[in-house]
């Protein structure tokens, strides 16, 4: 079996966790808007559903724009992340793969990471990119074992 051969490929603010998140916070104003049609005393439950209602689109909104640039490397031994600079081995592991879209968990010591990959961003390098997710690194040989002491 051959590996996967080296690729790297960028990773930014992807539109579809964006178009994503957005038709959410949509319907859920929507539900919003449906219930204070229907309601006639909105009392405090009125201003602290607009509250939340904010607040989670705002949030949603600065989760996505604050999105990180960087770059997933497959060295066709392991994965690694640079941002800004810095560099972190990892492993990565698919959640989600809609051919166009792909969802990975970057996990590294002491940091781990959700990834939101796209097509448009590099088709060149996708199908690359695919390759290097799906396959398995190349196996490493077993450390040398001390022999176990025999017992009585």
């Amino acid at each position: 079996m051959h590996n996967a051969p080296p690729v790297t490929y960028p990773v930014g603010r992807s539109r579809f966790p964006g178009v994503l998140s957005l038709s959410l916070w949509v319907l859920g104003a929507v539900v919003a808007l449906l219930w204070w049609i229907g309601v006639d005393d909105h009392g405090w439950r009125g201003a602290v559903i607009a509250l939340a209602l904010c607040a989670s689109g705002v949030v949603a909104g600065l989760g996505w724009w604050r999105t990180p640039t960087a770059e997933l490397h497959w060295s066709g031994d392991n994965w690694s992340w640079t941002e800004a600079g810095k560099t972190r081995d990892g492993a990565v592991a698919t959640r989600l793969d809609l051919q166009r879209w792909m969802l990975l968990a970057f996990e590294a010591p002491g940091a781990s990471r959700w990834l939101w990959l796209e097509r448009a961003s590099e088709p060149a390098r996708w199908d690359d990119l695919r390759r290097a997710v799906y396959s398995r690194a190349r196996p490493q040989p077993l450390p040398e074992a001390p022999p176990h002491a025999a017992r009585p």
